[in-house]
């Protein structure tokens, strides 16, 4: 993709209209390999991150997380890349929603709720008039379920949750209780590990929890540090 190729700046606005340009091209991209698609695509994801959520890079390091994740499940590689895709997208709907509700310190209102609540229909939609990205929407549309059924949007609980959309979960929470927000302060690894481990069967799949538990400890601050 040349310069010319790209429909927007590495700018702070960046929109619906201006993701869906850049999926629009990258779809233009498949063809030359799995590779070069993860390239672009982990560009698109860093220049959402700089918007939402937090400016910190998440939905990369969520993507690494939920990669390593596939890889002690042993699934295949065609399923590691589908689900490492799928976490790179998850958080897309964020864009909708107004930075000063994600930046809240306080307690948000219920309507502030309702708005955050909405991202992962909104992110499903985005993406899914995408032929090549149909594997990665059940990530994108779950991820915020849980094992007990007390997740949104749609209150999914244990295999109803699609996979993908429960390993992207554990993922998610993790890398989301080791952030400092504006609205509580960071857990360091060990505890927010802990955490996880305790909710294995109540928010989280056992198996799945296992395999989080399995990543070595050194890969995990890799993840923290790595530069894409």
């Amino acid at each position: 993709m040349n310069k010319k190729s790209i429909p927007f700046s590495d700018r702070e606005h960046l929109g619906v209209n201006e993701i869906i340009a850049y999926l629009t091209e990258i779809e233009r991209l498949v063809k030359m390999g799995k590779n070069t698609f993860r390239k672009q695509l982990i560009r698109l994801t860093s220049l959402v991150d700089k918007k939402i959520p937090y400016r910190d890079g998440h939905s990369i390091r969520v993507a690494s997380i939920s990669r390593e994740i596939a890889y002690y499940m042993k699934l295949s590689k065609q399923e590691q890349f589908n689900i490492e895709i799928s976490a790179l997208l998850h958080d897309f709907g964020k864009i909708a929603i107004e930075e000063q509700v994600l930046e809240k310190s306080a307690n948000l209102s219920e309507e502030d709720w309702i708005e955050i609540k909405m991202h992962p229909t909104r992110g499903y939609f985005i993406v899914q008039g995408f032929t090549f990205l149909k594997e990665t929407l059940p990530g994108i549309r779950w991820h915020h379920e849980r094992y007990n059924g007390n997740g949104y949007p749609d209150g999914l609980k244990k295999n109803e949750i699609p996979l993908m959309a429960r390993i992207i979960a554990v993922a998610d929470a993790f890398d989301a209780m080791i952030q400092k927000r504006p609205y509580k302060e960071k857990i360091l690894i060990q505890p927010a590990k802990k955490i996880i481990k305790d909710n294995s069967n109540i928010l989280f799949e056992r198996n799945i929890v296992t395999a989080f538990l399995s990543i070595p400890y050194k890969k995990i601050s890799q993840i923290f540090k790595e530069d894409f």
